[in-house]
């Protein structure tokens, strides 16, 4: 055989070689792409179940608090305050005064004819029952 004819066939199988790398990294280029793209959804998808579990940990959180606060206002006597009504006598006039038994309130009174007011401190009595 002859120089060129070697030379030919060498630059021949160069070239199909180079075709054949070429394919390969095509095809290889497809699964990267497609790769991607599912990681991507399954990055998605894993922030959701993220924030879906942080949430419900939050909401455990505060629901074991809430607890907590009950069970310590229960073991402590404490109770939601009961709410009191007290007529009180202002010079002519009758006054509705509402509270907590054993408090002091403030009641601001109004003179309508002289259009003023006067802040008033009224202890509704400990003996005073929820009506």
């Amino acid at each position: 055989m002859s120089k060129v004819a070697k030379s030919g066939l060498t630059t021949a199988r160069s070239l199909e070689r180079v075709l054949e790398l070429e394919k390969e990294v095509l095809r290889l280029w497809h699964h990267v792409s497609v790769l991607s793209k599912r990681n991507h959804k399954l990055e998605l998808q894993l922030g959701k179940v993220l924030e879906k579990r942080v949430r419900e940990e939050e909401r455990e959180e505060v629901a074991v608090h809430e607890r907590g606060v009950a069970q310590e206002e229960e073991e402590a006597g404490v109770s939601d305050p009961v709410i009191v009504h007290h007529i009180v006598a202002f010079e002519d006039e009758d006054v509705v005064v509402s509270g907590m038994a054993g408090t002091v309130v403030a009641v601001l009174v109004e003179d309508g004819e002289e259009e003023e007011a006067s802040l008033v401190l009224v202890r509704i009595p400990s003996w005073v029952k929820k009506s």
